[in-house]
């Protein structure tokens, strides 16, 4: 029951981390607009988590949704989160092949790690922040 505990309370305890840093979804949603506007052919592919950015379904695609044997549109956006980017403050180290060869145009992500009396409560900062690369 106090493991139970513990562990139900980590989110709790890493909020004040998010309300410090973390990327709201008002924020996300702006930030991603403004790229989406600025490339109005272009396809979307999203992490799972991040699809909650923008109302344009009809060019969304999950990251890996498009089976290998079929080409990825030429025209994309990729959406990164941190489940994709190791780095503290680097791009992905493994680059889902959707965002292979295409630079990053904005960095949104929250920096830092939720800690309580220095101890780490979680890998990453909540919240919707996230990397948008554009290919061309």
């Amino acid at each position: 029951l106090i493991f139970f505990t513990g562990i139900s309370l980590k989110p709790v305890l890493a909020f004040p981390g998010y309300l410090r840093s973390g990327v709201s979804i008002g924020d996300a949603r702006s930030a991603f607009n403004a790229i989406a506007a600025q490339y109005p052919q272009h396809e979307i592919f999203a992490a799972p988590t991040l699809w909650v950015v923008s109302d344009e379904y009809q060019r969304m695609h999950y990251l890996g949704d498009i089976l290998p044997s079929v080409p990825l549109p030429g025209k994309r956006i990729v959406l990164l989160d941190r489940n994709y980017l190791r780095g503290s403050d680097s791009f992905a180290l493994e680059i889902p092949k959707e965002a292979e060869g295409c630079p990053p145009v904005a960095d949104a992500l929250a920096r830092g790690v939720p800690r309580l009396f220095g101890v780490e409560l979680a890998k990453t900062v909540p919240g919707y922040g996230f990397v948008a690369y554009v290919c061309e």
